[in-house]
This record gives C-alpha cells, structure tokens and sequence, in this order.
C-alpha cells in the first residue's frame, strides 16, 4: 500500500458518501436504509466479505445498498489499493473479493476497514433530521 490517509478517517469520509449519495428524503427512507444498513454489517459480520457483496447484489434495487456497494468498492480498490491495477480493473465484485481472501492479511484488513465504514453510514444516517 502506498501511503495513505488515517484509515478511520476514510472510513468516516466513505460511510457518509454512503448515505449522501444515496439521497434520503424522508423517515421512511432513513428507517429503511439503517435497516438494510444494519443487516448488510450483519452479513459482512457472520458469513464474510464474499457474502456481504451477494447481499448487497441481491439488494441493488435499494439506493443506499447501491451506494454501499460503489463506496466500498472505490475505498477498498481506489483508496486502499488492496488489489493490483489488473485486478481492480474487473467490475465483478465477486472476483475482487475472491482476490482479496486469498491474502489473510488483505482480507482481514478488509473486513475490519468494511465494518467500521457500515457502522460510521448507520451513525449518519440516524443523525439525519425531518
């Protein structure tokens, strides 16, 4: 990795691209993506980074989910170079993730700088007013 910024900086910066860039309007819409938020950190929690972006693919039709899955994947690829170029350059993030779990080191890193993001978007968007 080249240097970068303070990694809980970035994931503060990227966890409320998530939620500004997924443009919530109203209650409902707040309640909703903290919903979809919360479980998307349970995935990534219990079942892994692989199954995380399966959620989030099956969830795309969901604003914040597709914002969740564009933010994640500029800060773990574009940010973060956790792949090579070549590898980032693929759009499929399955292969990406598939990449990145054979490094432990990558993949554990990964995971830990994921969860922190989803936890800094769920905390923005329960600060949004109405």
């Amino acid at each position: 990795m080249s240097e970068i910024e303070n990694i809980d900086y970035l994931c503060a910066k990227y966890g409320h691209l998530i939620i500004t860039k997924a443009e919530i309007k109203d209650n409902k819409a707040k309640n909703e993506a903290d919903s979809y938020l919360s479980k998307a950190l349970g995935v990534l929690q219990e079942q892994g980074i692989y199954a995380f972006y399966l959620f989030l693919e099956y969830r795309k039709d969901k604003k914040a989910m597709k914002e969740v899955k564009d933010q994640t994947q500029e800060l773990l690829y574009k940010e973060l170079k956790l792949l090579n170029e070549t590898e980032s350059k693929t759009n499929n993030p399955f292969e990406k993730a598939k990449k990145i779990s054979q490094d432990l080191d990558k993949l554990l890193f990964a995971r830990q700088v994921l969860e922190q993001t989803l936890i800094y978007a769920r905390y923005h968007v329960k600060a949004l007013k109405y």
